[in-house]
C-alpha cells in the first residue's frame, strides 16, 4: 500500500517530499501523483 501525499500542506508537495525524504521516506511519482514508498514499515506501533 503506498500513502498519497497532500497538496494541502503549507510549502505544497516540493517541500513536503524534502521534509519526509529528510525523516528516511523514499518518495515515488506515478503519473502526476506521488507517494511515500513503504511508509507502513515507518509506522509506530502503540
Amino acid at each position: 500500500m503506498k500513502a498519497k501525499k497532500s497538496w494541502k500542506y503549507p510549502g505544497g508537495v516540493e517541500y513536503q517530499s524534502v521534509r519526509l525524504e529528510a525523516e528516511g521516506h523514499t518518495i515515488r511519482k506515478k503519473g502526476k501523483r506521488y507517494f511515500v514508498a513503504d511508509f507502513e514499515q515507518k509506522l509506530v506501533r502503540a
